[in-house]
């Protein structure tokens, strides 16, 4: 019997002999026993969201089951998490939110996932960096791209909605490419 199958057959069995498991109470290493499972591990966590357990339960750093899946595990688990009501946009005690671990570990297809559900890829965290800054910081130049690509299709929507606006709009996307171009060229002086 896989490793898999035995966590999915001991939670189901936990759940129906306690009559309902509090999945959210930390254990040890404060952890719930959902965040564990945002590895990969999609049945368990279908299991588990099926139990009503709270999906944007916070552990003591604040981080999310949804925030670990995006940074560490397969998009297949986002999406359970998302679907089961994961909030994109929910920051941690260092106001990362998951689309910003996402973009530092080089989860692209999670990164597009959580940006299909509203993830604010404009966010900044506690020290001012965004998610295309953590990308750019780890070198994820996928992900970089895909957040450019966010950002200037943002913008041309804004002129489209409101084109007295568009002459901010051309400024404001010169001046954040000017940004960019910019820290690129740190990046190759280091």
């Amino acid at each position: 019997m896989s490793t898999l199958s035995a966590l999915f057959r001991a939670v189901n069995s936990m759940q129906a002999q306690s009559g309902g498991v509090n999945f959210t109470q930390p254990q040890s290493g404060g952890l719930t026993s959902l965040q564990p499972q945002s590895s990969g591990y999609e049945a368990i966590i279908a299991l588990l969201l099926d139990n009503r357990q709270n999906v944007n339960h916070q552990d003591e750093n604040g981080r999310t089951p949804l925030s670990l899946a995006a940074e560490r595990a397969s998009k297949g688990t986002v999406m359970l998490l998302l679907n089961g009501g994961g909030d994109a946009n929910l920051r941690d005690n260092n106001g990362r939110t998951p689309l910003s671990w996402a973009a530092g570990s080089g989860k692209q297809e999670n990164l597009r996932l959580l940006l299909d559900h509203g993830g604010d890829p404009e966010s900044r965290d506690d020290e001012g960096q965004t998610p295309l800054l953590w990308a750019q910081r780890k070198g994820h130049a996928g992900v970089k791209r895909l957040l450019r690509e966010k950002r200037r299709m943002a913008l041309l929507s804004k002129r489209e909605e409101a084109p007295e606006l568009d002459g901010s709009v051309r400024q404001r996307e010169d001046e954040e490419n000017d940004e960019d171009e910019d820290a690129e060229c740190s990046e190759d002086e280091e």
